[in-house]
């Protein structure tokens, strides 16, 4: 288990530190169907990795999918 100290910790959303003086409605707009998945790092380590939006074995298979129909079409 991982916890953060309130002083150390850092929130972030789309690339972007969420500042503490700031409200959520500035940095997000006013949508209400704005649906925010934060991420919570340790102060000083810069924004989090991006999550891949494909899994390494998905993108393999659609690879040889796309390569299968380029071979096809020659």
């Amino acid at each position: 288990d991982v916890f953060f100290d309130q002083d150390t910790a850092q929130l972030w959303w789309a690339g972007k530190e969420l500042m503490r003086d700031k409200t959520l409605c500035d940095h997000v707009g006013k949508n209400e169907k704005t649906k925010i998945i934060a991420k919570l790092q340790a102060r000083g380590q810069g924004p989090p990795s991006r999550e891949p939006r494909v899994d390494a074995e998905t993108q393999k298979a659609m690879m040889a999918w796309c390569n299968k129909q380029q071979q096809e079409k020659k």
